[in-house]
């Protein structure tokens, strides 16, 4: 899995963020879990860079290889930012620590 770090949205929700291109596998499960993390989208794009569409809730499950965006669009805190974990069907664990741009960074 890449490595993306948390930027500043600058869509209708003040407190929005969202995550560089995630490259996700086809049949994988990637679940995004932490504490209140509020709306979650997955922006999903195909390998060519094509928009496919949006995925909402904590669970995404492509049935392509394909990127992903993660927006957490209301009602996240920084704290709670920094607490999320995403794992996959496979075991990988991927947190989002602090440490990069606006003191948040994926971290594998």
């Amino acid at each position: 899995m890449s490595t993306g770090a948390l930027e500043d949205s600058h869509s209708s929700y003040p407190s929005a963020v969202y995550s560089e291109l995630i490259y996700l596998e086809s049949g994988i499960t990637y679940t995004l879990s932490g504490t209140s993390l509020g709306g979650i989208r997955w922006r999903t794009y195909d390998t060519s860079g094509a928009y496919l569409g949006n995925v909402s809730g904590a669970t995404n499950t492509p049935t392509q290889n394909q990127y992903a965006r993660i927006l957490l669009y209301e009602g996240c805190t920084a704290a709670n930012r920094n607490a999320a974990i995403i794992t996959s069907s496979q075991g990988t664990s991927v947190s989002i620590a602090k440490g990069s741009t606006g003191d948040r960074k994926f971290v594998a």
